[in-house]
């Protein structure tokens, strides 16, 4: 689960690779990228929570 995180949290350096694309189809690809991304993480610790994988002690409430 940790690694699943660990890839989606990429989704900064994918925001800032789209910046280098010059095409709109090439941008748009980043942010699904991207926000798929978000999704995934949120999934992710989602279940994290459902399996008592996170305590309240240590954790924060996102957004």
């Amino acid at each position: 689960m940790i690694s699943r995180i660990s890839i989606a949290a990429l989704v900064r350096l994918n925001t800032a690779e789209r910046v280098s694309r010059k095409s709109e189809t090439k941008r748009k690809l980043f942010y699904e990228i991207s926000q798929d991304s978000v999704f995934e993480i949120d999934a992710v610790l989602n279940i994290a929570g459902d399996f008592n994988y996170l305590w309240s002690d240590n954790t924060f409430k996102l957004g």
